[in-house]
Formats: structure tokens, sequence, C-alpha cells
């Protein structure tokens, strides 16, 4: 039996929810995002005190409070009738791309304009790209193994801390908070909305927002249902595109060996996928090259397999996007349903591909998740139906 994960809890913060099944009810309805400044879906509100110590939330920074309400839902949402595992023995890994970034440029600018002697010391721990990370373990008590990745990863580094024994569970999670210095390097802002895979595509939104998922090590044979089991992480693949940022290949043949490289791990046939979701953002020439990539593994039967390109209801989640990926994929498998894209146009350059406007029951055994990126990063990553 080829070796798999068990997802057995799930966490989200974003403007379509704060919990999952709030936010996997908006994503079925089609329900648009709403940009409160052009290009930005945005928390316009939460309320951490709902979840958090009073305590941490005077020391945290924004970000960190995002992340640690998302890793303290997947803590809480206790689906298993299995006994407990002892949080020594539970790690964490995050994903961010720019993190509290919004911190840092505010707490350096103050330091250099008005000298050190206005710094705040409360600020600056928050600094730290991993604080996040720290602040949500220090939150719900975590000791297990602890890291904090720049870009993606954290799903692939989940996997191998599992594999390698170094615990039996872990949270995998990723965050990113809509920041200034994040909108003014934000490139291609759709004029309307996000519309990725569309016709009329011109660019994304940035999204915001955090998506955590707690995976333990289980026997298949023995874990039911009834256990409560979302989903099974069942494997995955990365590669790398060496030549340059926005200079991808614009075939996506490294994306394509990921794809191909997870099948084989995980021992799942092309055959056998039910339904793929895809990173694609809404740029013309990146979605082009990610649709060319997973074509170039299915053939003509890409035209058969339910896609969701999740930017379109989520806006442009960088180093979150796998977080969110997964938690959609565990939701697909576990409510048989899949959302909707009102957006959808078929665009005759792309290959021909199932996009439906509305939400439709979902009978797949498995979901491949695709993660690329301009930097040339590509993840693959697969999960299975709890039978």
């Amino acid at each position: 039996m080829k070796q798999k994960f068990a997802v057995t809890g799930l966490g989200v913060l974003h403007q379509h929810g704060s919990s999952p099944q709030m936010f996997w009810q908006a994503l079925c309805e089609g329900r648009a995002p709403a940009a409160d400044q052009e290009g930005v879906i945005s928390l316009k509100e939460f309320t951490p005190e709902t979840l958090l110590s009073e305590d941490n939330i005077r020391r945290m920074d924004r970000a960190s409070q995002i992340l640690a309400m998302a890793v303290k839902s997947a803590v809480n949402d206790k689906r298993k009738s299995s006994a407990q595992i002892q949080p020594e023995h539970i790690g964490m890994c995050v994903s961010t791309n720019l993190g509290s970034l919004d911190t840092i440029v505010r707490f350096t600018a103050r330091n250099i304009s008005r000298g050190p002697q206005r710094a705040n010391p409360m600020e600056y721990p928050n600094t730290a790209l991993n604080a996040g990370t720290g602040y949500a373990s220090i939150e719900t008590g975590l000791k297990g193994y602890n890291n904090t990745l720049s870009g993606s990863g954290a799903l692939a580094e989940a996997w191998d801390v599992l594999a390698l024994k170094r615990n039996p569970a872990i949270l995998a999670a990723g965050m990113e908070e809509a920041s200034r210095p994040r909108q003014q390097g934000a490139l291609e802002i759709s004029r309307t909305r996000p519309q990725p895979l569309s016709l009329h595509r011109d660019g994304a939104w940035l999204g915001e927002g955090a998506a955590a998922l707690r995976i333990e090590k289980e026997n298949p044979s023995i874990v039911h249902q009834e256990a409560g089991v979302y989903a099974w992480y069942a494997g995955y693949a990365g590669t790398f595109d060496a030549v340059g940022l926005n200079n991808n290949d614009p075939e996506g043949g490294q994306l394509a060996r990921a794809v191909r490289q997870a099948l084989e791990r995980a021992g799942i046939p092309a055959e056998s996928i039910g339904g793929i979701i895809v990173s694609a953002e809404g740029s013309p020439a990146e979605d082009a090259r990610e649709m060319r990539a997973l074509e170039s593994v299915f053939g003509r039967r890409l035209g058969e397999i339910p896609v969701f390109a999740m930017a379109g209801a989520l806006g442009r989640l960088d180093g979150a996007a796998e977080a969110f990926g997964a938690l959609c994929a565990s939701l697909a498998l576990s409510t048989g349903q899949w959302p909707a894209s009102p957006w959808f146009v078929p665009d005759p350059s792309l290959p021909k591909l199932n996009i439906a406007t509305q939400a439709s029951a979902f009978n797949g055994q498995s979901v491949l998740l695709s993660i690329t990126d301009r930097t040339g990063l590509n993840y693959a990553y697969l999960f299975e139906k709890n039978n």
C-alpha cells in the first residue's frame, strides 16, 4: 500500500468565511469577492478575540493574528474519534511570500525617519518572517517541528516530516496579507474582476487570508468515515523552471513533470483523477502555460475533468495558495460538491476545459492540486476520498 496521510482538521479565515462550512458554501454559491479598493480582496473585519487570548493579541501584528486564527481553528476541528495526539508531538509548517512585510516596512521607515529612540520594542518581534508561525504555536501549545517557508512548499514539507517520522501530526498552513508593499508590487491587476482561464481574463486581484490543515499519520485500512477524515493526502512532487522571473517554459514542461512524478509516487493513474484545482490567477500567458502542462499529461481527457481556478473566487494568494487549494480539495472530496465558476467564458485558444458556472455534484475519488508561479516553482499535490 502506498503511503498516505489523513487530513483530520481544517481552518480558514477569508472574506468568504471564517469556518470551512461558511467558506465552502460561498464558493459553491459562486459568491463574487468584494474589493474594498482596486484589485484587493481583503478581510474587511475579523475579531481575533473570538479565538485568541487577549495577552497574545496585544503582541501580534495583523498578519500574525490572521494566521493564528486559521491554525487554531484547524486544531480545534476535532473530528477524529480516536485518542488525541499530544501537543508536543504536533508540528507546524507555514508558507508565505511576504508574511509580515507591512510591519517590517513601517518599523524600518519609522526608525530611518525619526530615529531608533522612537522604535516600539513591542513591534520588533513581528518583523521576523516566522513571527506568525511562532505566535500560532504559542497560542495553540504546539511544540513539535516548526518552520516557515518563504514562497510555497509547506504541504511538501509536511509530507516529508510525517514520512520521516519526525512528528505523528503536523499543521500545514499558508498566509498572505494584502499589505501595501504587496499591492505596490502587484502585476496585471484586473480592471473588472478576476476571471482565470476565461476568455476575458486580464489579470488578478490580490487575495488575503489564511488556511490550515491538520494532517496525521494514520493507517487507511482502519480509519473510516465516521472517524472524521476529510480526505487523504496521497503524495506530491516539485520541480523548478530555472530560467528566470517571468521567463518560464511557455509549454509548462517542468509543471507537467511534477504532475507525472506525483501521480507515479502516489500510485494513482492519470485516468483516475476526478478533479483538478489550479493556481491560475488570470494572466493570459501564465494561465495558458499551466493549461498546456496539464493537457500534456491528461490529453483530451482534460476536457472531461472538472477544473476549479480558485483565484477567481479568492484572489491571488501567493504563498497561501497551496493551503487554500488543499482546503478546497479536502472539502470537495468530503462534501461531494464542486464549486462554481460564474465568471467563466470558454477561451478557444486554451485546451477544452470542464469549468461549470454553477456548483455541481462531485463523485471523484481523487483531486490534483496544481501550483505554479512566475518564479519557477511548480508543485503537484494529490488528495483522495476517504471511503
